[in-house]
């Protein structure tokens, strides 16, 4: 069986919980990872500790750009998210909180699509917070963008064709990585919601 070469990753929201998890997962099987997020400090120390590269980056900007200087790339990661208030929102609350869990990803999903290459099997994976399968009246903001992203990755599955989408459902501990390697690793995998709960 031919090994497998090594690809290049990029991960968003990669400095800390589920996509840090995945950043170290695939720097320790030999991966390049590219590791974006807004916190400039906190990723880049991250970057360092597992000899990524650092990337500091607001997602909601332009797409091509954020692409441009990391191609060539064979998979793209979405695990960034940001946190809302729990009742008393307001109008730009919801806007920041959808920007960074729903439109931001689908639009870097798209423009990824555009430059992958197909020999590569390149993936999609969107990291989805169990919130977006749950009631949570004292986190409604939040739920409805991680239920929005997790309708995304459904649709975004057979309009980016070739290109592989999958939704992984975050958890705690080894799982993430280990669900998270099978759906950038398993070619036969799109359209799918991994989960290491039934």
């Amino acid at each position: 069986m031919a090994e497998r070469p090594p690809r290049r990753v990029l991960i968003t929201g990669a400095a800390t919980g589920a996509g840090l998890a995945l950043a170290r997962a695939l720097s320790v099987r030999g991966d390049t990872v590219l590791m974006v997020g807004r916190q400039a400090e906190r990723l880049r120390a991250a970057a360092d500790e597992l000899g990524a590269r650092a990337v500091p980056w607001n997602i909601t900007r332009d797409p091509e750009t954020l692409l441009a200087i990391t191609a060539p790339l064979d998979h793209l990661i979405h695990a960034a998210s940001r946190q809302a208030p729990a009742v008393d929102w307001a109008q730009a609350d919801a806007e920041a909180v959808f920007a960074v869990g729903a439109i931001a990803p689908a639009r870097l999903a798209r423009a990824f699509a555009t430059q992958a290459d197909p020999a590569v099997g390149p993936g999609v994976l969107f990291v989805v917070s169990p919130l977006a399968r749950q009631a949570a009246p004292d986190q409604a903001l939040a739920a409805a963008a991680q239920a929005a992203l997790l309708s995304l990755a459904g649709s975004l599955a057979g309009a980016l064709a070739p290109v592989r989408v999958n939704a992984l459902i975050a958890v705690e501990g080894a799982a993430v990585a280990t669900l998270g390697l099978r759906a950038l690793d398993d070619t036969t995998l799109t359209g799918k919601v991994l989960s290491p709960k039934p």
